[in-house]
């Protein structure tokens, strides 16, 4: 994507893109690395602004001495638990974002520093992930491009998600003021773009996940083949950790004499140590890079997950998946059904679980429904030049 300067020269448009690429989580890293790909591949020059404030590294690092105010007490000792698995994990993620995340030079740490820093872009974007959530990123302004910084550039959103159903009432009149301004608006779920029309009266775009941008082939281009595995295994990756996905992995396991391996998604102490998972055989490998993530979805015999992007990626590799679609506090995921009613899988609502077994699925529907929503989200991307 082009415009031409005040010298008549054909300049690539430039794209300052504003995610959760420091969440050290593999939804948050890969949909961030599949958006400014795919991004870059239309013509954009597109980086990711390298913003990282204390309370991201406070969330998955121990990077200071002790003390009582870095990092908050509660985070330090939590995190002292597992500080060789995050070390380790920290490092693979960082070696994913040098190899294959266009960031910029520059990293900025506060508002301050974005308010006083050059940002030389031509157009700001915010998404995907759960951007606009009040609970995700301590509701940081910067994550709605609200600060005057960008404010001087045309914005737009990809893809952003509210991550509810509606906001806060208490929070209503400070969402209006952050989202008001957009040149275009695009969100995830239809519930934000009903929650778009309620606070502005703007029809959004309904857009895909970035994960969803990139063909099979393309995500197979990153896997890192040089992870030994050699046993058949079944994959169990968790946002929560629930006894009925380990215990339909075991089963699983056990008939069809595999291993199972467990990633969790999170920082969740007990699900990053495994210990009672080791104690029924499973191999742990909460340290793995995003590009290891992705080896071991397409190379299981079975994935079990009640993650919105473990489901993605099930789906993209054609994996046979149980898919755990009701929380442990009995609420729906419901970024995962509605993700599913997109791809043509029908009569999901109201179902706690999914058994997907690929030889019954009908894959020439479903990567039609696929092929419908990246045609559909690459018409939005390019229309923001």
């Amino acid at each position: 994507m082009y415009y031409v300067d005040v010298k008549g020269m054909k300049v690539r448009m430039r794209v300052g893109l504003l995610t959760f690429h420091r969440a050290y989580n593999y939804g948050a890293v890969l949909q961030c690395y599949a958006l400014n790909y795919t991004l870059n591949k239309l013509g954009y020059e597109c980086k990711v602004i390298d913003y990282w404030p204390d309370y991201f590294k406070n969330n998955y690092y121990i990077t200071k001495k002790f003390s009582f105010r870095h990092p908050p007490v509660k985070t330090w000792l939590r995190h002292i638990r597992v500080s060789r698995i995050l070390k380790r994990r920290n490092k693979n993620f960082e070696k994913f974002i040098q190899n294959y995340i266009l960031i910029t030079e520059k990293t900025f740490e506060t508002h301050e520093q974005l308010l006083n820093g050059k940002i030389p872009f031509d157009i700001f974007v915010t998404g995907s992930d759960q951007v606009w959530h009040n609970r995700c990123a301590e509701f940081d302004p910067v994550y709605f491009l609200a600060l005057e910084c960008f404010k001087s550039k045309p914005r737009f959103s990809y893809a952003a998600s509210f991550g509810m159903q509606q906001v806060p009432t208490d929070l209503r009149d400070e969402y209006i003021k952050r989202l008001q301004g957009y040149r275009k608006y695009s969100v995830r779920e239809k519930s934000g773009q009903v929650i778009l029309k309620d606070l502005l009266n703007v029809n959004a775009n309904v857009n895909c996940d970035p994960t969803l941008l990139l063909s099979r082939e393309e995500w197979k281009k990153i896997e890192d083949q040089n992870m030994p595995i050699s046993n058949p295994y079944v994959l169990v990756y968790y946002v929560k950790k629930t006894k009925r996905l380990q215990d339909k992995a075991y089963e699983f396991a056990k008939k069809h004499n595999c291993d199972v391996i467990c990633v969790a998604c999170n920082m969740e102490v007990s699900a990053l140590r495994g210990q009672a998972e080791k104690k029924r055989g499973f191999i742990i490998k909460n340290d793995v890079a995003p590009s290891d993530f992705i080896q071991l979805v397409d190379n299981a015999k079975m994935v079990f997950t009640n993650s919105f992007h473990g489901t993605i990626f099930s789906l993209i590799f054609k994996k046979d998946c149980f898919l755990e679609l009701k929380h442990l506090d009995g609420s729906f995921n419901n970024r995962v059904i509605e993700l599913l009613e997109s791809l043509s899988f029908q009569n999901i609502k109201g179902e706690d679980e999914l058994e997907l077994q690929s030889e019954k699925v009908d894959w020439n529907t479903v990567e039609k429904a696929w092929a419908d929503l990246r045609d559909h989200a690459l018409d939005y991307l390019k229309s923001m030049a």
